[in-house]
């Protein structure tokens, strides 16, 4: 089970890349750049920049700036936090403590798969010919 937790740890992560670079892509029509100078750009920021980008381009609402700040705030939480504060090689042979991280991770992963979805979409819809 300790496997499975890494493994979403992995694919959360990797989506938080993908939304970053889905924020670079629509932020970057804002600016009238190219998505990939405003993502070289970016990669020197810190996701927090990032979403501090986000709050200054009209594409973004209210709904939208409170997502991304949860995003943010969660995957600070993995990168800083989940492994020191769950000790999981520690409750490695806890079952129902390894279910619980898998369970939350789960949602996390989801959470982070759907608005990363919303973001390609809303690209796709307004700005792809």
């Amino acid at each position: 089970m300790v496997d499975i937790i890494y493994n979403l740890v992995g694919k959360i992560f990797e989506n938080a890349q993908y939304i970053e670079w889905n924020v670079a892509l629509i932020v970057s029509k804002s600016h009238n750049m190219t998505a990939g100078s405003l993502f070289e750009k970016m990669q020197e920021m810190t996701m927090g920049q990032i979403v501090g980008y986000a709050k200054n381009v009209e594409f973004f609402g209210d709904g939208d700036i409170s997502e991304l700040e949860y995003i943010l705030d969660k995957r600070n939480y993995l990168a800083h936090q989940f492994f020191k504060q769950n000790d999981i090689v520690k409750h490695s042979n806890n079952g129902k403590f390894l279910e619980n991280k898998i369970r939350e991770l789960q949602n996390i992963l989801t959470r982070f798969q759907n608005y990363n979805d919303a973001l390609s979409d809303f690209y796709k819809t307004n700005f792809r010919k």
